[in-house]
């Protein structure tokens, strides 16, 4: 995937019920798409705009490319999400550990964090380490376990989502330092089973943080 920034819409407001879905279009160009202000997008277009950018992560459009795939996901496009939670099931090589994070990261939304969840689920030792190719010599990388992974995106999600409470935030930044492996997928597997009825119903601004009491620890392997 191209390592580059695309996609910003820049018409105002107040022109864009003058103009067609088309031209709108048009005007998206190569930008910080993860800052965009997706204010312009509507009901009556959104689908076009879908369809559009879709069409370009297709054709693999260079420069708009990587922006497409973050809008999509921004708009929680059901079809971009599964391809990258497909991307992530297979973890492997840096299209597991570099790209994934680099999209979840930009695209700020909730519903990624179900589509990581079953990851969690999966072997401590599944994942140790990748190999990733270089120019001229093979650098061998340790990688994090799939589970842990999961859990890093999950937390990585409800910090850069504006959809999730203040006392969400404040818990998943201090999952963030917790480096005992056992310890953290233990408490982000109990998090998810007491919460996920309220991402199946979207009710993220009802998320709560883990509740301490509950919490049990994963036998080390």
């Amino acid at each position: 995937m191209l390592r580059s920034f695309a996609i910003i819409f820049l018409l105002p407001v107040l022109t864009l019920s003058a103009e067609s879905t088309d031209t709108l279009v048009q005007k998206i160009i190569a930008r910080d798409t993860a800052n965009a202000d997706l204010s312009v997008i509507t009901d009556e277009n959104r689908q076009k705009i879908v369809e559009i950018a879709r069409n370009v992560v297709l054709r693999k459009v260079e420069g708009n490319y990587v922006g497409a795939q973050i809008l999509l996901l921004r708009l929680g496009d059901a079809q971009t999400i599964k391809e990258l939670q497909t991307l992530f099931s297979e973890y492997k090589g840096k299209e597991a550990w570099q790209e994934v994070p680099f999209y979840v990261e930009r695209a700020r939304q909730p519903l990624l964090v179900e589509a990581f969840s079953s990851s969690l689920y999966s072997p401590l030792d599944q994942g140790v380490k990748g190999i990733v190719g270089g120019v001229k010599t093979e650098v061998v990388t340790l990688v994090p376990p799939k589970p842990v992974m999961a859990g890093a995106l999950i937390i990585s999600t409800i910090r850069q989502s504006k959809e999730f409470s203040p006392e969400l935030k404040a818990w998943a930044k201090e999952m963030a330092h917790n480096l005992d492996e056992a310890d953290f997928i233990s408490k982000m597997r109990l998090w998810w089973e007491q919460n996920k009825e309220r991402f199946v119903t979207l009710k993220f601004k009802e998320v709560e943080p883990l509740r301490r009491a509950a919490a049990s620890p994963l036998p080390r392997e």
